[in-house]
C-alpha cells in the first residue's frame, strides 16, 4: 500500500486554495461614499460596535435574560458578485431583499485568502430548532452561572458569541427614513467578521486611560446614553477609530484590494478623482506610484453595471 506520505507527494493540487461553490472575495459594503475613502485614506476598515441578538440562546443568570451583546466588529459577505444585486429581488421590494439595498452600495472587497491571514472568521449559523442549539444553550449557560469563572474565562465565553448568529431573525433598518424591523434569511450573507483579538485589546487598555470592552453584554451598559443623542457604544466606536487603536483595526495596503464598488457612473468618476489625490507617500514610494495608482482605479466596478450584465 501506498504510505501517506507517498499519496500527499502524488496528489495533484489544483486550484489549491480557491473556492468552487462560493465566491473568493469578501465584501464589505457600506451605506455613505465618504466611509470608502476613510478606509482608502486610512487603509484601513475600523470596528465598530453592533449590537447581536442572542435571545435564541436563553442565557439566564441571576434570573437576568441576557438578550443582546455588542461586538466590535467588521462584516463582510461571501457571495459572488452576480448575486449580490439579485435581479429577482429587484421585484420583491428591493429595500427589504437586496444585500446592497440593506447594507449599502459601496464595498471593498478582499481576497478570501487574504482574509483567513487576517484574522476573519465565517460566523457559525445555528438552526434554533436542533439539538445542538440545546447542547449550546446548556453550556453557554453552565459556564456563565460557574461561581468560580475567572474574567479570562468569562470573556472567552463571550468571544465565542462573536461568531455565532441565528439562520433566521429580524434587524433594525432605516428604510426611506423609517425605522422598521426587516425579516432576514442571515445565511444567505454567508458572513464572515473580523473581531479584534482580545488580547490586543488588553494590551490596549494595559498602556491607555480609555477602556474598551471586547464584548458588551451588561444591559445597562448596552442602553446607557451619554446624551439624547449618543449612547455609549457611539463613544466606544469613536474611541476605536482613533489612531491610537490603529492596532486593533483591520489594515490593508492597495495591493490587497480585489474590488472597489460603487453605485453610479459619477460615484466612479468621483472615487477615480480620490484616489488621485490621495498622498503618494501612502504607496509604495519603491515602485511607480502613477502605475500603482492606476491598477487601484481598475478595480472600481460600477452596480448599475453588475444589475444589467452579471
Amino acid at each position: 500500500m501506498q504510505s501517506q506520505q507517498s499519496l500527499i507527494n502524488n496528489t495533484i493540487k489544483i486550484g489549491e486554495g480557491d473556492y468552487f461553490q462560493s465566491a473568493n472575495s469578501l465584501f464589505h459594503f457600506m451605506k455613505e461614499e465618504k466611509y470608502l475613502q476613510t478606509a482608502l485614506l486610512e487603509r484601513a476598515l475600523t470596528p465598530r460596535y453592533c449590537r447581536e441578538d442572542i435571545s435564541y440562546l436563553n442565557l439566564n443568570k441571576d434570573d437576568h435574560m441576557f438578550n443582546e451583546i455588542a461586538i466590535p466588529q467588521k462584516c463582510f459577505c461571501d457571495i459572488p458578485l452576480h448575486n449580490i444585486t439579485s435581479k429577482l429581488h429587484k421585484q420583491l421590494r428591493p429595500q427589504y431583499n437586496d444585500h446592497t439595498s440593506v447594507y449599502g452600495e459601496f464595498a471593498i472587497a478582499f481576497s478570501k485568502q487574504w482574509g483567513e491571514l487576517h484574522n476573519l472568521q465565517p460566523v457559525q449559523y445555528i438552526n434554533e430548532t436542533s439539538t445542538y442549539l440545546s447542547v449550546l444553550q446548556k453550556d453557554f449557560n453552565k459556564l456563565i452561572n460557574a461561581d468560580d469563572l475567572s474574567d479570562d474565562e468569562s470573556n472567552a465565553v463571550l468571544y465565542r458569541l462573536s461568531f455565532i448568529k441565528p439562520l433566521r431573525g429580524r434587524m433594525p433598518r432605516n428604510i426611506e427614513g423609517k425605522h422598521i424591523l426587516i425579516s432576514k434569511n442571515f445565511h444567505d450573507e454567508q458572513e464572515w467578521r473580523y473581531v479584534p483579538d482580545p488580547i490586543m485589546i488588553r494590551k490596549y487598555n494595559n498602556k491607555s486611560k480609555y477602556q474598551f470592552q471586547p464584548i458588551i453584554a451588561n444591559p445597562n451598559t448596552l442602553n446607557f446614553k451619554i446624551d439624547m443623542d449618543k449612547n455609549f457604544l457611539d463613544v466606544q466606536s469613536e474611541e476605536l477609530a482613533k489612531q491610537t487603536c490603529r492596532d486593533l483595526w483591520l489594515n490593508f495596503n492597495y495591493n490587497d484590494i480585489r474590488y472597489l464598488i460603487v453605485p453610479n457612473i459619477q460615484a466612479r468618476i468621483n472615487c477615480i478623482n480620490y484616489i488621485w489625490g490621495i498622498p503618494d507617500e501612502y504607496f509604495d514610494t519603491d515602485n511607480d506610484v502613477v502605475t500603482q495608482k492606476l491598477v487601484l482605479i481598475s478595480k472600481i466596478l460600477v452596480l448599475d453595471e453588475i444589475r444589467k450584465d452579471w
